[in-house]
């Protein structure tokens, strides 16, 4: 009697209110950790009713097999299957990132050949791609390579380099001036799709999956 007690209790402590609502949202490390992070309190004052259960990895998610998922952001490319929308967040701005240490006179940049590059190993978007747009020939190549935007984003604010990657995950550091953008407009950049949200059909009308996509959407279309 005591331990179905004991587990009566427990059930009883984790069980949501009634009005509760559950949201379970997968997501890829860097965005998780350098957009959507900073504003879940911002969807929470919004939609107090609806819990958030937030995990985070690189490797695709099979929502038709996994039930405990609800939502799918995914970096780097979509995943189509039968049953599962797919749609982007929006194009994002990739653009040399550098600290103000290593170009302290934005109206003069420092030269590449000067500068150790930083690369996303995840990344599709790469060096030779960005040399390439600009009409240079790619004679340089990364120096330092991370498996994370945010790494490379990080090691980009301590100076041990320029990265290449989105201003969307860098926008707190240029906004705060941690980094600047190297070149400033003078150059050519790259701007492309780079997260992707998936969802089941069936679930287009939840109340909570409708309400975390919509946010979702108007937030990334504030942003680009």
């Amino acid at each position: 009697h005591r331990l179905f007690d004991a587990l009566d209790m427990a059930c009883r402590e984790v069980a949501l209110p009634d009005r509760e609502q559950v949201l379970s949202l997968h997501c890829a490390p860097s965005f998780a950790v350098k957009w959507l992070g900073p504003r879940l309190a911002e969807f929470r004052r919004q939609h107090p009713d609806i819990s958030l259960r937030l995990t985070t990895g690189s490797d695709p998610v099979d929502l038709a097999a996994a039930r405990e998922i609800d939502l799918w952001i995914a970096y780097g490319r979509a995943h189509p299957a039968p049953g599962i929308e797919v749609s982007d967040l929006g194009e994002e701005l990739i653009v040399p990132l550098i600290a103000p240490t290593l170009m302290p006179d934005a109206r003069k940049p420092p030269p590449l050949a000067s500068l150790t590059l930083i690369e996303s190993q995840l990344s599709s978007v790469t060096w030779s791609e960005w040399f390439t747009l600009n009409g240079w020939p790619p004679t340089q190549t990364a120096k330092l390579s991370f498996d994370r935007a945010a790494l490379a984003i990080s090691a980009a604010v301590d100076g041990m380099g320029m990265a290449l990657e989105s201003a969307r995950l860098a926008e707190r550091e240029l906004r705060n001036g941690e980094l600047k953008v190297w070149g400033g407009r003078r150059h050519q950049h790259l701007s492309r799709p780079m997260h992707f949200l998936h969802r089941r059909s069936r679930d287009r009308l939840r109340p909570e999956v409708a309400a975390f996509v919509e946010w979702l959407q108007r937030g990334t279309a504030q942003a680009h």
